[in-house]
């Protein structure tokens, strides 16, 4: 879904004879269109909604406009799935003095602008630490009745690093699992400093979180339950 505001100059107003609109009408067309294609990609953006759900619940993770993928909603289902896009608009979320830089991003990295605990550390292979990632692709398995599989991919907007966050939603037991697969293909090593499986950001009086991290081969069954750090 895209959101945008298009202002349209009134051909008739004067101070737009002079210049800008003067000549054929295909040339006043050709104007038009260069000011809406101007206005759409200043305003606008797609914001992609991505939907975990089991039978009663649903994690809602959405990207804001630098193509930064936020946890926006966990709980239970909404009547209207069309709601959902609406709720980023509507956080109040405001954790420090500085409320721009602290994002409830679905994966947090350190050495960006966000100033919250982050779940990933890197040193990359000329020594940066700074690591910034943001929304690439979203792929959807469903591995049998009861399970379904989302694979939200993130890349680093200078490095050649990419994570994967990988929930698994079992319906029928209003339970989601969620494993991160952290890849590179920089010239030289690359340290992991610090990495978590999982990073929720969102806010909650009463809940339960349950971790169960291993360090498996490459070559592990992703389809299983257990988490794999590649």
């Amino acid at each position: 879904m895209a959101y945008f505001t298009i202002s349209i100059p009134d051909l008739s107003c004067s101070k737009y004879d002079l210049n800008f609109f003067s000549g054929t009408n295909n040339e006043k067309k050709k104007h038009l269109l260069f000011l809406l294609s101007m206005a759409i990609a200043l305003n606008g953006f797609a914001q992609k909604t991505i939907e975990i759900a089991t039978k009663n619940n649903v994690l809602i993770l959405e990207t804001d406009r630098d193509n930064t993928l936020l946890s926006t909603y966990l709980g239970k289902k909404l009547d209207n799935a069309g709601e959902y896009p609406g709720i980023q608009a509507l956080d109040k979320y405001k954790p420090g003095s500085d409320d721009l830089l602290n994002k409830r991003e679905a994966y947090i990295a350190s050495g960006s602008l966000n100033l919250l605990e982050p779940a990933l550390t890197v040193t990359h292979s000329d020594g940066n630490k700074s690591t910034v990632l943001t929304f690439s692709d979203v792929k959807t398995e469903q591995l049998d009745q009861n399970r379904k599989l989302t694979s939200i991919i993130l890349k680093d907007l200078k490095y050649n690093f990419q994570v994967t966050l990988k929930y698994l939603a079992y319906f029928n037991e209003n339970v989601m699992e969620q494993w991160t697969e952290i890849r590179h293909q920089e010239k030289g090593t690359v340290l992991l400093n610090k990495y978590a499986s999982a990073n929720l950001t969102l806010s909650g009086k009463n809940s339960f979180l349950k971790t169960n991290i291993a360090v498996l081969p490459a070559k592990c069954d992703r389809k299983s339950s257990n988490y794999c750090m590649v």
